[in-house]
């Protein structure tokens, strides 16, 4: 599944996958055991064109954050980290259209 959604990334597919290298490694740094399932995690960060770093923290914090929640605890730092990966998208992508909405705004003014 990783590398469909790589496929979708127009980067050169070396610097796709060293990024996916990276995020790996820093998500195995926090003590995240990241299971082939939840590659897709990883290949959704890597599309999204924004610091790296910055989302990796903000996804090992919101992972962090859903553990110590009641009702997200039985399901484990992995899906924890699936949930957390796809928020960070979102949050992002709706950043980004905020931003190209402003941007049109300013235009047609």
């Amino acid at each position: 599944m990783l590398s469909h959604i790589l496929a979708f990334s127009p980067k050169d597919v070396r610097d796709t996958v060293d990024v996916c290298e990276r995020i790996y490694h820093r998500l195995k740094d926090n003590k995240f055991k990241v299971y082939p399932d939840y590659f897709v995690a990883i290949g959704l960060l890597c599309l999204l064109d924004d610091d790296e770093d910055e989302l990796v923290d903000d996804m090992i914090e919101m992972a962090m954050l859903l553990k110590g929640e009641k009702k997200y605890k039985w399901l484990g730092k992995g899906m924890n980290l699936l949930m957390a990966s796809a928020s960070s998208a979102v949050n992002l992508l709706i950043a980004m259209r905020i931003v190209q909405l402003w941007r049109q705004h300013l235009v047609y003014r």
